[in-house]
């Protein structure tokens, strides 16, 4: 198994808030200095939850992967457009997996456009 990298003890993250079919979800994406993707953390509903532990294993699974050095874009193209029962017309977001995804490809590009000096307007 490849090593894992270590956690540095400040990383720079931005949390949006989204809404699901279950509800409202925050997903934080949160990055090393030189801009890397190196976590992924959600908070959904006010209680733990089985929705609750769902998400944020995926968040964990997502996590462990890129700190061994996986690409996070074939992980986050496999999460988004799945579809889940409580989705609704009035979200863009199909299923909470589909939430994260979308949320996730955003920070991304958006932490990109700042380290070339792109500025820090937010989309």
């Amino acid at each position: 198994m490849p090593k894992k990298l270590k956690r540095p003890d400040m990383l720079r993250g931005m949390t949006r808030r989204v809404t699901t079919g279950c509800g409202k979800m925050y997903v934080t994406a949160n990055f090393t200095e030189d801009g890397k993707l190196c976590e992924i953390l959600t908070n959904a509903g006010k209680s733990g939850g089985c929705m609750n532990v769902q998400i944020q294993t995926i968040c964990m699974l997502i996590s462990n992967y890129i700190q061994i050095g996986g690409s996070p874009d074939e992980l986050l193209h496999m999460l988004k457009g799945g579809t889940c029962h409580a989705h609704n017309s009035e979200s863009p977001m199909s299923s909470c997996s589909d939430a994260i995804g979308k949320v996730v490809e955003k920070c991304i590009a958006q932490t990109a456009r700042e380290m070339e000096g792109g500025g820090d307007a937010v989309s």
